[in-house]
């Protein structure tokens, strides 16, 4: 770009973006569950009564899974593009090269920085292109503007959800998707891009574009001097601290001495894998994809085209030249420029170089020009337009205008990169034929083929999930602890967000008194006093119970009157509530001794035991038994592994059930190991398609560099890679999964009980609100499918 100014150039005032730090609304790893909203199950729950309905979520049996050669694994259906500048070429070309190979493919942004999707230039361009019949609609998350409001109130999970539940809704009808977001940072931010891939469960193609080869070590370095693998590590480190997977990487705009060097391409190649990223294209810089339209300038500048929109879309800008003195300087420099097909930019009052440019693009000793930018005005002025309106020859050099200044203007051109638009057939072609080339099979193999690392879902997508499934078929639970400042605002939010129907335990003037004191609203709960409220029906039923095993009638009066669990037990028993949550101020025991005697056992079950749903960083597991079981034998043990797999399947995890021991395989001998050896056998003999492991250490089980080591190679379907981890005692159970909780700051949804006939769930004495909202959720489902299954053997 020039300046023209009195003859001379000079170079222009440089007007730097302000750079905003990344906006970390959706915190690493962990998001408090505040009013965590993050759900769509599906109507199935785990496992009630020994048999399951339809699982929310398809979990592929162990032939669909798998992944590419040479060490990219399976991708799914999904992939997340992102760079640190223009990666729509890229998009462009992996749709064209994702088309042939399924049946269907589509687009989707989180978020838009348009008022509507009709006017986000990425979905207007690929929906042209491929013919998506989606709605635009249905192919965002939400815009800029609405996210930002809903951070700046403290609400940040309510969006998620939104933008979850949209994410959810699009995917579920295609084979492939490619999700590009606007950024709330910078483009190309990895700490943003991190955040959004693991909400969306999403692994990551991540664009870095070269810029040279640095003579001194013969390195490929960005714009920023820094090499280029140096730069994927980075971005590996950074998604996969927010439990992100980077897919692989895409280096562009490889100068030719680079490109045309066999040996530099393959050290490159070389560094790149030697940090654990997989080169999926290495691609040349390609004049083609940098040549820049008029069309595409207007678009990015929002400018009025005032004459020449036929030769919009078909001029080429070679660069920017500034007119703001003299006519005959500007002439001079114009001339001397040895390129052809330059913009000038000039303010709409100078007229006078408007039209000599005009005059002078009828000789033929003078270059073409590319068109003209007024700048400070809406239009031209009248004078002006009224003399261009009545020239014999219609005007067909194109020339646009902008509002905003001739300074600003610049700027704008500088900052925003010219798009490629649905009209641009020869970038469009050039940017598809050069993916095509140089895209690595590898990673076209990888997209479709179900990842290992996806049939466990990400903390944020699980939570999201079990919401929404909760939300649709709304469930009334009972909470035996209305007296807790801890439930009453668990209540609240509940109520709130219209997860259930709520039945809260206590007086009723202390509850509303207390909840007053903490500013929660529970008034659409149900209070019910154990004390006044217990009717002959409760005292009469209970009595009926259990009056052989001793209990007297004035027995029963005071247990439903004095003790909220027995009170509660019997709202589900008399099919008032169809769940209940306790343990917030009671032992395990005073939870579920009501239940175990009058809800008693659902069909299939011999022992009542519990899962915890871990929400770690890099996916969920479900730890078993925690909470019930103090030391079950071989059998017990076995059909706790089953039951739980069962679960976890029911909840869309695919279960790798990791039978633990202090050693693994045949290493050690003693009853502690025999046990478990022999629970392996019985639940292998009981499931003979799950993979079931076992004896084997925690580390074994979950850590894939030590499976290798202890496995010495050997392919196992579980070892490296579990996802449900049963542990042989209640003492080692309850205290692994604390630790587990405590060291990596995790969210611990339980314990989920299983093997009752209506769902009651056990809360730990120490827990947070976020625990008891989670655990209600879960009592939710638990009766969803609690109530299909009695309905499937009614009918």
């Amino acid at each position: 770009m020039q300046f023209a100014c009195s003859g001379r150039a000079v170079g222009p005032r440089v007007l730097l973006p302000q750079l905003h730090q990344p906006c970390r609304w959706i915190a690493a790893g962990r998001s408090p569950m505040g009013k965590l909203p993050f759900a769509t199950l599906g109507a199935a729950g785990p496992c009630i009564g020994g048999s399951l309905q339809s699982p929310p979520f398809s979990v592929p049996a162990r032939s669909a899974m798998g992944g590419a050669d040479e060490g990219i694994p399976a991708i799914g259906k999904a992939l997340y593009i992102d760079g640190p500048s223009g990666t729509m070429h890229h998009q462009l070309g992996i749709l064209a090269s994702m088309l042939p190979r399924v049946g269907s493919v589509g687009f989707f942004r989180p978020f838009i920085r348009t008022a509507t999707p009709e006017e986000d230039h990425a979905i207007t361009l690929l929906r042209t292109v491929f013919h998506l019949a989606d709605p635009p609609e249905s192919m965002f998350g939400t815009t800029e503007a609405y996210a930002n409001r809903m951070f700046a109130e403290g609400r940040r999970d309510e969006l998620i959800d939104e933008v979850l539940s949209k994410w959810e809704a699009y995917k579920s009808s295609k084979d492939f998707v490619l999700v590009s977001s606007r950024h709330m940072a910078h483009d190309g931010d990895p700490s943003w891009t991190a955040t959004i891939a693991s909400s969306l469960d999403v692994p990551v193609l991540y664009v870095l574009h070269a810029e040279r080869l640095c003579a001194a070590n013969k390195l490929v370095v960005e714009s920023d001097g820094e090499p280029v693998s140096a730069n994927a590590a980075n971005v590996k480190a950074a998604l996969e601290a927010s439990g992100a997977r980077l897919a692989g990487v895409v280096v562009d705009r490889l100068p030719a001495d680079v490109y045309d060097s066999k040996e530099l391409m393959g050290q490159l190649e070389e560094q790149l894998k030697h940090v654990g990223c997989f080169p999926a294209a290495l691609l040349p810089r390609d004049a083609r994809l940098e040549q820049t339209s008029m069309a595409e300038v207007g678009i990015s500048l929002g400018a009025k085209v005032l004459y020449g929109k036929a030769a919009m879309d078909r001029t080429m800008v070679a660069g920017v030249t500034v007119g703001t003195l003299d006519v005959m300087n500007l002439l001079q420099v114009l001339h001397s420029k040895s390129e052809r097909q330059r913009l000038v930019v000039a303010h709409a009052g100078r007229g006078d170089i408007l039209l000599s440019l005009l005059l002078a693009q009828q000789s033929i000793d003078f270059p073409l020009a590319a068109g003209v930018l007024l700048t400070g005005a809406p239009d031209a002025p009248p004078l002006l337009k009224a003399i261009l309106d009545g020239m014999a020859t219609p005007v067909a050099m194109p020339i646009i205008c902008v509002p905003c200044d001739t300074f600003d203007a610049i700027n704008m051109y500088n900052r925003v990169p010219p798009l490629t638009l649905p009209s641009s057939s020869a970038k469009i072609e050039a940017a598809m034929d050069m993916f095509a080339k140089h895209v690595r099979p590898e990673l076209l193999d990888a997209i479709g083929s179900v990842p290992e690392s996806l049939t466990s879902v990400s903390p944020k997508l699980f939570q999201h999930n079990i919401f929404q499934a909760a939300k649709k078929d709304k469930q009334h639970i009972v909470l035996a602890e209305g007296d807790d400042p801890r439930v009453l605002v668990a209540a609240s939010e509940l109520l709130e967000r219209q997860v259930c129907d709520l039945t809260l335990l206590g007086d009723p003037a202390a509850v509303h008194e207390l909840a007053s004191k903490l500013h929660v609203d529970v008034s659409a709960a149900s209070v019910l006093d154990p004390r006044t409220q217990a009717d002959e029906q409760m005292v009469n039923t209970l009595f009926e119970l259990r009056k052989a095993k001793g209990l007297t009638l004035e027995g029963a009066r005071d247990l439903v009157e004095l003790d909220p669990n027995y009170f509660g037990t019997m709202l589900m028993h008399l099919g008032k509530v169809d769940g209940m949550v306790s343990g917030a101020c009671h032992s395990t025991a005073s939870t579920m001794r009501p239940a175990m005697q009058i809800i008693k056992m659902a069909p299939g079950f011999s022992l009542v035991s519990s899962i915890f749903f871990m929400l770690l960083q890099n996916g969920v597991k479900v730890f078993g038994d925690c909470a019930i079981n103090v030391d079950p034998n071989a059998e017990q043990l076995a059909e706790i592994g089953l039951v739980s797999s069962r679960t976890a399947r029911a909840f869309g995890i695919y279960p790798r059930v990791a039978m633990l021991s202090y050693a693994t395989g045949d290493s050690n001998v003693g009853p502690m190991i025999d046990k478990v050896r022999k629970a392996t056998a019985i639940a292998r003999e009981s499931a003979p398609d799950d993979p079931i492991e076992g004896p084997i250490q925690f580390d074994a089980a979950v850590d894939p560099a030590v499976a290798a080591v202890k496995f010495k190679g050997v392919d196992n379907a579980v070892a490296g890679k579990a996802t449900v981890c049963i542990f042989p005692d209640l003492n080692s159970g309850n205290n692994a999964y604390k630790a587990v909780q405590q060291a990596a700051h995790a969210i611990a949804i339980g314990p989920v009980m299983q093997g009752l006939r209506m769902p009651v769930n056990d809360l730990s004495r120490g827990c947070t609100v976020e625990d008891i909202v989670n655990t209600v959720v879960v009592t939710c489902i638990q009766s969803q499918d609690a109530k299909k299954l009695r309905a499937a053997k009614e009918g």
